[in-house]
């Protein structure tokens, strides 16, 4: 009986890809502390919220009703109704058309708008 002999191959990894996947990693690193401080942010937010919801409560009258319906009307401010509040777009100071919100350019003419 006789045996094949398989040659070991190690993976070779050149310096480039080595230091692309530093990157990565020190990438990553810093997404994972990002999102770390947006929790804790997040839930120092709804502490402080609750806090102001309890004393509207209690020391105001106000409904949750009232809120809920506060709530509602402000999200609806930009024109849509999905918990968020966005800027609504500006009109262009040349044309009055729409200017795009990120980049603050009237999408006819090209004018860009002074903030």
């Amino acid at each position: 009986m006789s045996f094949a002999v398989i040659p070991k191959y190690r993976n070779v990894v050149d310096k480039k890809t080595i230091e692309k996947i530093k990157a990565m990693s020190k990438e990553h690193l810093a997404l994972v502390s990002k999102i770390e401080y947006l929790e804790a942010d997040v839930d120092r937010l709804t502490i402080i919220t609750q806090a102001l919801w309890e004393l509207m409560q209690n020391k105001i009258g106000i409904k949750e009703s009232e809120l809920i319906n506060l709530v509602e009307e402000i999200d609806l401010r930009d024109g849509k109704l999905d918990g968020k509040m966005s800027k609504p777009p500006q009109k262009c100071s040349k044309c009055k058309q729409s200017v795009s919100v990120k980049t603050n350019v009237c999408f006819y003419c090209g004018h860009k708008e002074v903030s």
